[in-house]
């Protein structure tokens, strides 16, 4: 049975709490790629770092060798060039099954794509929704319409089942938005406008003060206008925006296509964020180099308990943990390579990982190598952790993509060092070399939660030290997405 992964960013996945200085420098990715797509040769690829060696192997059944030769090498060419193409492929088709060509990997996506269902938000005749523009006035007034309308209709399907509710909704559009279009000219509308629309649609609902008045605070509290203020507060103890002490909300910045989304989802939807749970880490974080990151990530998880022993510290050791890993996951998902929609694998200090987005996969997976231990075959028992993940390698990998495009236009000169997923906190770890104005509140507005960054090496001429000490944890609207979301 052919074994394969996807190594394209394995080596770095493998570095997860465990990056280096040379953290990209050891890597060959044409002969990942071509032990991936073929399963025809035996590869190994190690990363080194002061403390550890994390190795991530790939392997089939054949013990065939991939030798210094000419022949070899141009086949190892010819088989990576055919999977990068295939990777390409699949890549266009998921896109292209989504409605818009510009929210794949988006922080808001789940959100667009059900306010799109809904009929409430739609996008432009390019096929694009832009999602990081500002919501105009004209949308505003329709974005409440709609959603009031359909609201109504959901009411009134419920009360036909059950005629002794008798609920009525009267708030129309022009109430909710009520004094809050002073221009209509105007480029958008502020967040804290929007904010006093939302909390007003919610009152229409009778979604108020289900959790309580609990107390809510934000770190530019003193910028609100009164009822602006009310209205954040009152979303925030709902849990349909973050808030906190540390979190910034921008009320004079105009509200973009996804914030709004994103605030009308978790209302209609229910889906508390939590905000007020544990403080998150700055989305910024300048350190001298990868080796300070390195330091942090690794403090952060002792912290939470996140540390494991070595268990497997030979190579030998490690290419037959990963065959019977293979084995196993080919069984769950007949197709060699398969796994990489399903999951991640990768080293960590020594230790192999298996991170599976199913919670049923991870049962049977984890059925089965309580089996082998049971039938006399402990192996897989005492060298993998199995673990779960929201995102599989392939959405790390269009994560990537969508960060690198999005980091090469607001800052041509900067370069990502690297990049690889932190699975147990469901993040992609990037390092980069320089810098760009506002890049917080920048980062946080694009990805949310999805995107973790190291500066390497600050400059002095833009603000983001400055600024990831100043507004290190400024959230948006949308800066804590719910706990279930992407």
């Amino acid at each position: 049975m052919k074994k394969s992964i996807v190594l394209r960013y394995a080596v770095l996945a493998s570095l997860v709490l465990g990056i280096g200085p040379t953290a990209s420098a050891a890597y060959t990715p044409s002969l990942a790629a071509a032990v991936a797509s073929s399963g025809t040769v035996k590869a190994t690829a190690t990363q080194s770092t002061q403390k550890t060696d994390t190795t991530t192997t790939a392997k089939t059944d054949t013990k065939a060798t991939v030798s210094p030769t000419k022949a070899a090498e141009e086949e190892v060419a010819r088989i990576a060039a055919k999977n990068k193409n295939v990777a390409t492929e699949k890549a266009k088709a998921a896109a292209k099954a989504l409605p818009f060509s510009d929210i794949d990997g988006h922080w808001g996506q789940e959100a667009i794509l059900y306010l799109h269902k809904e009929g409430v938000l739609n996008g432009y005749t390019d096929g694009t929704f832009r999602p990081n523009e500002a919501v105009t006035t004209n949308e505003f007034t329709n974005i409440f319409a709609k959603s009031l309308d359909i609201a109504k209709k959901r009411l009134a399907k419920a009360d036909k089942k059950d005629a002794a509710k008798g609920k009525h909704i009267t708030a129309t559009a022009a109430s909710i938005t009520d004094g809050l279009i002073t221009d209509e000219k105007a480029d958008g509308i502020s967040r804290q406008k929007f904010a006093i629309a939302a909390a007003r649609y919610a009152d229409a609902l009778g979604i108020t003060n289900i959790h309580g008045k609990k107390a809510v605070a934000f770190k530019d509290t003193d910028e609100f206008g009164a009822s602006g203020l009310k209205a954040a507060t009152q979303l925030a103890q709902e849990g349909y925006i973050s808030e906190g002490a540390d979190v910034s909300f921008r009320p004079h910045d105009f509200i973009t296509r996804a914030e709004a989304a994103s605030i009308l989802y978790r209302i209609d939807t229910g889906k508390n964020i939590n905000a007020k749970s544990a403080t998150p880490a700055p989305t910024v974080t300048a350190v001298a180099d990868t080796k300070d990151a390195d330091t942090i990530l690794r403090k952060e998880a002792a912290e939470e308990g996140i540390n494991n022993d070595a268990v497997a510290t030979s190579a030998e050791a490690q290419d037959t943990l990963v065959d019977a890993a293979f084995k196993e996951l080919n069984r769950l998902y007949k197709t060699p390579g398969n796994m990489q929609n399903h999951g991640v694998m990768y080293w960590k200090d020594n230790v192999l990982h298996i991170a599976l987005k199913s919670q049923d996969d991870l049962d049977k997976l984890n059925a089965r190598i309580e089996k082998l231990a049971a039938d006399g075959k402990p192996f897989l028992k005492n060298g993998v952790i199995t673990e779960p993940t929201r995102y599989s390698q392939a959405e790390y990998d269009r994560i990537t993509a969508n960060f690198e495009r999005y980091y090469a236009q607001r800052q041509p000169e900067g370069k990502v060092v690297s990049a690889y997923p932190d699975v147990a906190h469901n993040q992609l770890i990037v390092n980069i070399d320089k810098d760009f104005p506002y890049m917080n509140d920048s980062i946080k507005t694009a990805f949310g939660n999805k995107v973790r960054v190291f500066l390497l090496s600050p400059t002095t001429d833009t603000t983001s030290a400055k600024t990831a000490d100043k507004a290190g944890n400024s959230s948006t609207a949308e800066a804590a997405p719910a706990k279930e979301d992407a």
